[in-house]
């Protein structure tokens, strides 16, 4: 009998789910859009939002009054953590992003799963925001960095890319919370993935990933290191020990989540016993928050002073 019960309580609920807006893939929920979706079409808005309120909302609880607070996300793309914040309470959120048709769905997905919210959007690029000094208690960046400059020669990529840096530490009156390849690690995933290629000059790199059938979607990207992030942004760390975390443990209690990147968006990712994991808890036992450094991801929450004195 208990064994019926369950049945058909599992089955009422995958009723439910087929139902509800967030459990639908998002080219059902915006079938005229499904060009400008590519391969994030069978991305479900759930997993998405899931994903950005546990690796990076999290940080902010307890350290910001959501309800009071404006927060804008700069290279949005579909804006799945400006949705994240203002379906945990937040006060309102901008979405900013170069790529207006990302924009118009993220519009459009508003409309459908959070009407009562607040969510705004703006063609602008990172180098030059077009907002006040100190408009937002807290600005995020997260796996964008990188992508500033792309096309241009190495040394105006990096200008670009300070610049960038510098721009959100304008525009935040306080918080800043980024995550960006970290450009000392030898192996980076969201380049070509292979040893060692983002350190080599661009048309290098270009024959080393043709060589292993690598070249793809970021072989243009542009990585930096921590001190040239903490120098952009005049600071000596994140208040953040490890990542975006206060340790270890909570990092992990972020797994098992569905991300909404590529290769394949709805991936199932749980690095819980995994050897990075492992790896990356005894770096941090032995250095501390030094082993920032170290990380393949370049990831904090960050306490600035911005450009203005506005209340956010």
């Amino acid at each position: 009998m208990t064994v019926a019960v369950g049945k058909r309580q599992l089955r009422r609920r995958r009723r439910a789910e087929t139902w509800n807006p967030w459990h639908r893939p998002v080219d059902e929920l915006l079938p005229g859009f499904r060009t400008t979706l590519g391969p994030y079409a069978r991305l479900k808005p759930a997993w998405a939002v899931e994903y950005f309120r546990r690796r990076f909302l999290r940080s902010l609880e307890g350290r910001v009054d959501f309800g009071e607070t404006l927060l804008v996300d700069v290279g949005s793309g579909f804006g799945w953590l400006a949705l994240a914040w203002v379906m945990a309470g937040g006060r309102a959120a901008v979405a900013v992003d170069t790529d207006l048709d990302r924009l118009r769905v993220l519009t459009r997905l508003a409309r459908i799963l959070a009407p009562s919210c607040s969510v705004w959007t703006v063609v602008a690029r990172a180098e030059s925001l077009p907002f006040g000094d100190g408009a937002f208690g807290v600005v995020t960046a997260v796996e964008v960095l990188e992508h500033v400059g792309e096309g241009l020669s190495r040394r105006d990529a990096r200008a670009h890319q300070r610049q960038a840096v510098r721009e959100l530490r304008r525009t935040s009156a306080k918080w800043v919370l980024l995550s960006t390849p970290n450009r000392w690690f030898p192996w980076v995933r969201h380049d070509v993935s292979l040893p060692a290629a983002h350190w080599l000059p661009y048309g290098l790199k270009r024959l080393y990933a043709r060589l292993f059938g690598r070249e793809g979607l970021f072989a243009r990207v542009r990585l930096l290191s921590v001190p040239e992030i903490e120098r952009a942004l005049s600071v000596s760390g994140p208040v953040t020990p490890f990542l975006n975390f206060n340790s270890p443990s909570d990092w992990l209690k972020s797994f098992p989540h569905r991300t909404p990147y590529l290769p394949q968006p709805g991936r199932r990712v749980d690095k819980r016993g995994s050897l990075q994991a492992r790896a990356m808890t005894l770096l941090y036992r032995i250095l501390g928050k030094k082993a920032r450094y170290l990380y393949p991801t370049i990831c904090g929450l960050y306490t600035v002073r911005g450009g203005g004195r506005r209340k956010p």
